[in-house]
């Protein structure tokens, strides 16, 4: 993952758009070692340190969701998130 967030890159060639989306102020600092999606989604889910992080790149939104036991997370499309328990 990265150090303090992530990033959404938009646009064609020659016209790309960077959006910076902070990982939440507060939020623990274990932070998923990657995120999961299906393909052509804008909710990513990852795992870590006993919480699911869910972000919603279209909302710019990060949610972080205590799931102690949590072993796998992805996307389900519309905004759902599956866990695996």
């Amino acid at each position: 993952g990265c150090g303090t967030g992530a990033v959404r890159v938009t646009g064609g060639a020659g016209d790309l758009a960077v959006t910076a989306m902070p990982y939440p102020a507060g939020a623990p600092e274990q932070r998923p070692d990657r995120m999961q999606h299906r393909d052509r989604a804008d909710v990513f889910a990852g795992i870590a340190d006993a919480s699911v992080w869910v972000l919603d790149s279209r909302q710019r939104k990060w949610t972080v969701i205590p799931v102690p036991d949590a072993v796998a997370a992805n996307t389900a499309g519309d905004g759902t998130v599956l866990v695996l328990r």
